[in-house]
């Protein structure tokens, strides 16, 4: 059980329980897992869990986070420097809850994603999915993945750093 000050991170409430936009380590059960780091949200849209998130626009805090999207990318601007991490369990609209900023856990295939294993990954699409990076996008790289995949918009396991 991965506890912040006595709520399990997979806690969902309609009223903040915590400052908004806070992170917080996380240790694991076992030595061979690395602690995680987890960031306090208020969800400007529903969330599910392997979809990667980011600040809404205009948003200078962790309140109203909405699936990252990859437009900037295409401008050349590393969408990265909005992305606050993955929702690793369903977060409501309008709820507040955590999701992974750093350590290991599900990130959803923009693709098939068998191509994902031992790979960096970039937000792929408007959906908040990943895939393989591209030449270009070196600078938004937000996870590495540790499996492949099993199909389009499936979760597998990745390393995911987003601060």
């Amino acid at each position: 059980m991965r506890t912040v000050s006595g709520i399990e991170v997979t806690t969902v409430t309609t009223t903040a329980q915590f400052p908004v936009g806070g992170t917080f380590s996380v240790s694991q059960a076992t030595a061979d897992a690395p602690a995680q780091v987890w960031t306090y949200v208020k969800a400007g849209i529903a969330l599910a869990a392997g979809l990667v998130a980011m600040k809404a626009s205009g948003s200078g805090t962790c309140s109203g986070v909405v699936l990252a999207s990859n437009a900037d990318a295409a401008l050349g601007v590393c969408p990265r420097t909005r992305v606050v991490g993955v929702a690793q369990h369903t977060i409501a609209l309008n709820s507040y809850g955590f999701i992974l900023s750093r350590g290991v856990g599900v990130i959803k295939a923009g693709d098939a994603g068998t191509d994902q294993l031992d790979d960096p990954l970039v937000v792929d699409n408007a959906n908040g999915e990943v895939d393989l990076l591209a030449t270009t996008e070196e600078s938004g790289i937000i996870a590495l993945g540790l499996a492949a995949g099993t199909g389009d918009e499936v979760n597998f396991a990745a390393f995911i750093d987003c601060l």
